[in-house]
């Protein structure tokens, strides 16, 4: 996992490391600690300016607290051909991906080293780090906000959100930021474009009142339809395309949630975030509703599909120990 403190202090059957094995261990340690400490240095305090660029073009824009995103997505791109969302959902490549052949992230960032955010947000939490995960996490809310199911452009941001719901130093920062849960917000429809979560609950085929659809999913849906000329089987295909899509978001959105509500630091405020999300939407139980008001068809759905997952030991008397608790 990238902690080289947690190496064992001995080798094979307990012998002793030789000396020069103990020293390398000890450098290796000091070296990812210097390397924590600086990435710091320089993203808060801004210690250590870029070079000059070597060309007479203009350089891009720093990136500010954003750098850690690029390192993370840069990472994230890395391992993506194998990787797995939670849920068993296969997940290709991003397309926020960099030049092909190359791990780097799209704005030329190096991938982060296995363990190295874990590391960072131990060493920076409470001297920079609650900005810096409330910038990465209102622009990964920035990408998912329209997103559609059947596409790949959800499945980087839903991940990396998921990444960082489940450092516990980085939980804590998410649900410390001011757009976790703002206070008096009047509508579904703010929790869904207000709120840190809210965007990633909105990637949905269900058609919103308004605005439309993507141009992926209205294909899809003309072919349940039977409009696009497959007959049946056409039919069956656009209608499992749709279903294995939204499967795939909702079971990213539950590892986010279960992941901040088993946290001892973060359930309480998931808990507030959750409650907020249902009694701001009471519009929708009206007999003429404003779906305007109200949050979006698809994002009611994907919380409530949240919901019943969390509920699920609780469903089934014969599960186990989690149905005697009810009371």
């Amino acid at each position: 996992d990238g902690d080289l403190r947690r190496l064992p202090p001995t080798g094979p059957g307990g012998a002793p490391l030789p000396p020069a094995t103990a020293a390398h261990r000890d450098l290796l340690v000091a070296a990812k600690e210097l390397s924590v400490s600086y990435a710091g240095f320089a993203l808060f305090l801004g210690m250590f300016p870029a070079p000059p660029a070597r060309t007479p073009a203009t350089p891009p824009p720093p990136r500010g607290h954003l750098a850690l995103l690029d390192a993370l997505v840069a990472r994230d791109v890395e391992r993506s051909s194998n990787s797995l969302l939670a849920g068993g959902l296969t997940v290709p490549p991003s397309e926020d991906a960099g030049s092909p052949g190359s791990s780097d992230g799209p704005h030329g960032s190096p991938p982060a080293p296995p363990g190295f955010f874990e590391a960072f947000c131990e060493r920076w939490e409470g001297e920079g780090l609650a900005p810096a995960v409330d910038a990465v996490a209102r622009d990964l809310g920035r990408r998912l906000k329209g997103a559609s199911p059947l596409g790949s452009a959800w499945h980087q941001p839903l991940r990396l959100f998921v990444q960082i719901a489940s450092v516990p130093a980085a939980a804590r920062a998410l649900v410390a930021s001011p757009a976790w849960l703002p206070p008096r917000l009047p509508s579904g429809r703010a929790v869904q474009t207000s709120t840190l979560l809210g965007p990633a609950f909105s990637v949905s085929f269900i058609p919103d009142a308004t605005g439309g659809l993507p141009q992926d999913v209205r294909a899809a849906a003309g072919a349940l339809l039977g409009l696009g000329g497959g007959g049946p089987a056409g039919a069956a295909a656009a209608a499992d395309a749709l279903e294995a899509a939204q499967e795939g978001v909702q079971a990213g959105l539950a590892a986010l949630v279960m992941a901040l509500l088993r946290g001892k630091d973060t359930r309480e405020p998931m808990l507030a975030w959750l409650g907020a999300a249902l009694a701001s939407n009471e519009e929708r139980a009206k007999m003429q509703p404003d779906l305007r008001a109200a949050a979006a068809h698809g994002w009611v759905v994907n919380l409530a599909s949240v919901l019943l997952r969390a509920c699920e030991p609780f469903l089934d008397p014969g599960s186990g120990k989690a149905w005697g608790r009810v009371s």
